[in-house]
């Protein structure tokens, strides 16, 4: 499906290809800066710009791209505060439930920050694990009962909050 703006030689397109959905803007390439809005209740919700950028929770108002980063989230000024949730649809007592992960050209995962449970369905640790020389391994954690741990996954026998290891 070809949709043409008739002021202009730019369209858009909704088609296929070997399985795939395809959604263009500006496929004439005759605008400079496109982009693709998601609009809900006459409001813009969600966009990708031309330079592969997304925002959502966009509202109408200003950008508010944070640095030029490739993805944003954006909350109103007033009313409740919006974020990323995380969410596993299973129980176990030791189980990953998500993760940010830093990577680059030469390595995927050179450094993550991940959520667990931690003994219980309703208990979470938090882990830290970084590259050296392309090995990665866990740097520091915060268990379920607000511990902090460096360089070791083990709590020692004595009641510190915090543990570290050389």
């Amino acid at each position: 499906i070809r949709l043409r703006d008739t002021d202009n030689n730019n369209y858009a397109r909704i088609g296929g290809s070997a399985g795939d959905l395809i959604l263009e803007a500006d496929g004439g390439d005759g605008q400079s800066l496109s982009k693709m809005s998601f609009r809900v209740d006459n409001a813009d919700r969600m966009e990708l710009d031309a330079n592969g950028s997304l925002e959502l929770g966009h509202g109408g108002a200003a950008h508010q791209r944070a640095d030029s980063q490739a993805f944003s989230i954006i909350t109103p000024a007033s009313g409740g505060g919006q974020g990323i949730a995380l969410k596993r649809l299973d129980t176990n007592t030791d189980q990953g439930l998500g993760e940010i992960t830093w990577s680059n050209n030469t390595q995927d995962g050179l450094g993550k920050m991940k959520g667990k449970t931690d003994g219980a369905t309703n208990s979470l640790a938090i882990t830290f694990e970084v590259a050296s020389s392309g090995s990665v391994s866990e740097a520091m954690r915060i268990d379920s009962v607000g511990r902090l741990l460096v360089n070791t996954t083990s709590v020692y026998s004595d009641s510190n909050d915090m543990f570290v290891a050389e």
